[in-house]
């Protein structure tokens, strides 16, 4: 009864919008990253000679008996991978894209960059109306907050139930059973 959205201005909205777009309202870029981890760094130029030369990853792969879901990383987002030079590899390379030998905390490795999903913010006119509601939501809880300590006190001081309604203009609800 007390929230009114009407009475969320814009300007309100857009302060929370700015305030929490970034974790609430934006989608990170993802990318489908597929990693060959090689045991000497000699296996690994050799396999990048090998793909300079026209050798396709998946030949690769197949060499080194390896099918493309077993060197999968699924579709991460740049804090996802742990090894930190392979994620600014994976991050700086275009969609199809096979990077050089990285030097990785787990040994020698070489990626494909499958997909490249963008990063995406959900513009502030889609979620106006749903962050109206919210503030409107917030300002009734601290108001009724707020009428509760002064119900309380007024109780506290003898006044009925029906005297502190009239007094603060609100609606007595009586239920039978209790």
């Amino acid at each position: 009864d007390i929230a009114d959205v009407a009475a969320v201005t814009d300007a309100d909205a857009q302060e929370l919008y700015d305030r929490v777009a970034a974790t609430r309202f934006s989608t990170p870029e993802r990318r489908q990253v597929q990693q060959v981890v090689f045991d000497t760094a000699a296996e690994a130029q050799e396999a990048a000679a090998a793909l300079s030369g026209g050798t396709t990853f998946e030949d690769v792969l197949a060499q080194r008996n390896l099918t493309p879901e077993a060197v999968d990383l699924g579709l991460v987002r740049r804090e996802d991978i742990i090894d930190p030079k392979v994620a600014e590899a994976a991050f700086s390379l275009d969609a199809g894209a096979v990077s050089p030998v990285i030097e990785g905390q787990f040994g020698p490795v070489i990626l494909r960059v499958v997909t490249v999903e963008p990063a995406a913010v959900t513009p502030f006119a889609e979620v106006k109306d749903q962050l109206k509601q919210e503030i409107a939501e917030s300002r009734a809880a601290q108001e009724v907050a707020d009428q509760l300590d002064v119900i309380e006190d007024a109780r506290a001081g003898g006044a009925t139930l029906e005297e502190i309604a009239q007094n603060y203009d609100l609606e007595l609800r009586t239920i039978p059973a209790i």
